[in-house]
């Protein structure tokens, strides 16, 4: 196949052989992650029913949406062997999550300056302080591996040397890799990503839960 040939293809197409691989090495972690995030959608349609002509839950309602929806994009690029742009959605959803428990405090009028783009969610991470994690009665340690995982995603957002190993072989037989692949002597890596993605997804519906919690006495 020449180069053009592999473009479209790259274009037009998931490789099923990329995603054989993953599913037969992380098949469980895979159905564990589907498990966790149909619990996530079950919370999510209890914010959505409180919605009704509420516009503050409403927003509530789409940003975790789109936690919940790019969550899962993300686990399918992984699953895929898209492991960068994974990551950077994978950022988006953890960003987006942290958000929501930071604007359930609505005396900081922050999801008030979201509606008007004057707010960078991307900072709402670091301001979970002891007082509102206790507040919404969320564990300590969820919230740490919200920050975790949000500091090593940030990785993938510029050139580095993780984001140009993910088109280089390290089997040594093809050399760089166009698009999606699956590399046998990168399975210390993939290993950390599935259990990092299982652990984020077991934890999003009790944050979810949570912050229904908080909204559903406005």
């Amino acid at each position: 196949m020449d180069i053009k040939d592999t473009i479209l293809k790259e274009i037009s197409e998931f490789d099923s052989d990329v995603f054989l691989e993953f599913k037969n090495n992380y098949g469980a972690q895979i159905q564990e992650f589907t498990n966790h995030m149909e619990c996530a959608h079950a919370q999510w349609k209890k914010i959505d029913i409180l919605v009704q002509d509420d516009e503050e839950r409403g927003y509530f309602s789409a940003v975790i949406f789109w936690a919940f929806s790019s969550q899962l994009q993300s686990f399918k690029l992984l699953c895929h062997g898209y492991q960068v742009p994974s990551g950077n959605l994978m950022r988006q959803s953890i960003e987006a999550i942290a958000f929501c428990v930071y604007c359930t405090d609505k005396s900081n009028g922050e999801m008030d300056k979201f509606k008007n783009g004057k707010v960078s969610t991307n900072k709402a991470i670091t301001k979970l302080n002891k007082r509102l994690i206790n507040k919404l009665g969320l564990n300590q340690e969820a919230v740490d591996m919200l920050k975790e995982s949000r500091a090593y995603y940030d990785r993938y957002s510029h050139p580095s040397l993780s984001t140009i190993a993910s088109c280089i072989s390290f089997e040594g037989s093809e050399g760089i890799y166009v698009g999606g692949n699956y590399d046998r002597r990168k399975g210390e890596s993939y290993e950390y990503e599935f259990e990092l993605r299982v652990t984020l997804a077991r934890d999003f519906p009790v944050i979810i839960k949570n912050i229904v919690a908080v909204i559903e006495k406005w």
